[in-house]
């Protein structure tokens, strides 16, 4: 049965050990970077995950993670106008009964060559879905009982019929993901912590070899783009007010038949915001300072 991230039931917790030893758990409606007290737009976590939960650990500039034990250091980014951090200066939030929990989400972005180019899978959700018709990499909900790999892993396959193998997969980033993504477009009810995971495809599996099946329920669209091309999203968002295009190569999926390869028009403007970030993340692993100059 097909579900949507916020219809789906909660498997994971998402706690945040602060640095006076106490655990804020990120149920109800709250902002990681908020109950961090970080005023900056994104923070340096160390992420554990047992069988239920996942724990993030705020780091210090320069602080080596290996003194917290197994696990990763990977960057949390957020919305600059966070609907989350809104919402709960509000006198509505105080009255309402009904605040989303956090959920977890996983997405991969999936790496191979063309032509010498290194390039990335993207597709377009079908317009029945949350977020319609919006470009995001591949990926989904957690199913009960699974780890956020094994999900990572079964959500490939669904979309896209990609098989990929556990040591694949890479920690890359994380996103506050709320729904919907501004405070002026109503009031959350839809709260998620996005876990990015990287793969690099075998060297001979290209954009061009790579056989796709697309999930049509989920998705109707697709397109393997270059690091270029996310510069280039990035500079038309800026410059055109979210408005502008960016022409790609890809696939259609229509009454199940893929188009063969044709010209698509990318509106940067229905490009997720927390896929962008993720995106930059994979042309440039620093702090993102030029990712929110440019939104």
């Amino acid at each position: 049965m097909i579900r949507t991230m916020a219809s789906h039931p909660r498997t994971h917790k998402v706690l945040l050990r602060l640095r006076n030893g106490t655990e804020v758990y990120l149920g109800e409606c709250r902002c990681p970077l908020e109950e961090a007290s970080v005023k900056e737009e994104e923070l340096h976590v160390f992420l554990e995950e047992d069988r239920d939960c996942i724990y993030l650990t705020p780091l210090k500039e320069g602080e080596s993670p290996k003194s917290f034990g197994d696990g990763s250091a990977i960057w949390l980014g957020h919305s600059p106008i966070c609907p989350v951090r809104a919402y709960r200066a509000t006198e509505d939030f105080k009255e309402n009964k009904k605040l989303p929990e956090m959920r977890v989400g996983v997405v991969v972005l999936m790496e191979c060559t063309a032509d010498g180019e290194h390039r990335t899978l993207l597709t377009r959700r079908a317009a029945t879905r949350l977020f319609p018709n919006f470009w995001v990499v591949p990926g989904g909900h957690i199913d009960e009982g699974e780890s956020t790999q094994q999900a990572a892993l079964r959500e490939v396959q669904e979309e896209t019929g990609i098989l990929l193998n556990p040591e694949d997969l890479s920690l890359h980033c994380l996103w506050e993901s709320t729904y919907p993504i501004s405070l002026a477009d109503g009031n959350p009810h839809a709260h998620h912590l996005v876990v990015f995971y990287r793969a690099r495809l075998p060297e001979n599996i290209t954009s061009r070899t790579c056989t796709l099946r697309l999930q049509e329920e989920e998705v109707s669209a697709a397109a393997w783009i270059t690091k270029s091309k996310v510069e280039e999203m990035l500079s038309v968002r800026k410059e055109d007010s979210k408005q502008g295009v960016v022409s790609v190569e890809g696939v259609v999926l229509h009454d199940g038949q893929l188009s063969s390869p044709r010209a698509i028009d990318i509106e940067v403007g229905k490009v997720g915001l927390g896929h962008l970030y993720a995106l930059l993340k994979w042309c440039d692993p620093q702090p993102s300072h030029a990712f929110y100059g440019k939104l």
